[in-house]
C-alpha cells in the first residue's frame, strides 16, 4: 500500500525502507483492505450532422465502500466510436483522465459504407490519443470537432 499511495515503485520503497521486508505484502493490500477495480464502460452521444453516434470509452475504474475514483495512470481499454448506420470515423479521439471523469475531444471524418481501422493509441501520465483511419473516403457523410468537453463518471 505504500508503493500505491506515494506513487513510487516497489524497489523504490524498499530502498527508502530497507529495514522493511515485506513492502511487496504492503502494496498488495490494497486490494483486501476494500478496494474493488475493474473496467468500466462508458458511452457518450455525439451528434453529427443528421445522425447521432456513441463515443465509447472504457476506463479502470475503482470503489472502496462509497468512494470511488478512476485509475488515472491506466490506458483505457477502448475508447472509440460505436458508428451506426454505415458509418466508419476516422481520426483521433483524445482522452485526459481524471478522478471522477474524463475531458475529451473528437476530430476527424465520418464515411459511409467503408471499413476502420485503429493504427494506435498513445499516452503520457493521464492523456491518451486513438488514432483511426478508414479504407476509403469517397463517401464523405460530415466532419466532426467536438471541441472540449466533460464526461463525468460515476462507478
Amino acid at each position: 500500500m505504500t508503493a500505491e499511495m506515494t506513487n513510487k515503485t516497489i524497489t523504490e520503497v524498499k530502498g527508502e525502507n530497507p529495514e522493511k521486508s515485506n513492502v511487496r505484502m504492503l502494496a498488495s493490500t490494497a486490494a483486501a483492505s476494500g478496494n474493488v477495480c475493474g473496467w468500466q464502460e462508458t458511452s457518450t452521444n455525439v451528434t453529427v450532422k443528421s445522425s447521432t453516434q456513441k463515443l465509447i470509452v472504457i476506463l479502470k475504474s475503482c470503489r472502496n465502500g462509497s468512494f470511488g475514483w478512476i485509475e488515472k495512470k491506466k490506458k483505457p481499454m477502448l475508447q472509440e466510436f460505436k458508428a451506426s448506420g454505415g458509418k466508419s470515423f476516422a481520426g483521433t479521439i483524445k482522452v485526459d483522465l481524471n478522478d471522477n471523469g474524463f475531458y475529451y475531444v473528437a476530430n476527424g471524418n465520418f464515411y459511409n459504407g467503408t471499413t476502420v481501422t485503429h493504427s494506435g493509441t498513445t499516452g503520457v501520465t493521464t492523456v491518451f490519443t486513438a488514432t483511426y483511419n478508414v479504407a476509403a473516403t469517397s463517401n464523405h457523410y460530415a466532419s466532426i470537432y467536438t471541441g472540449l468537453k466533460w464526461r463525468k463518471v460515476t462507478n
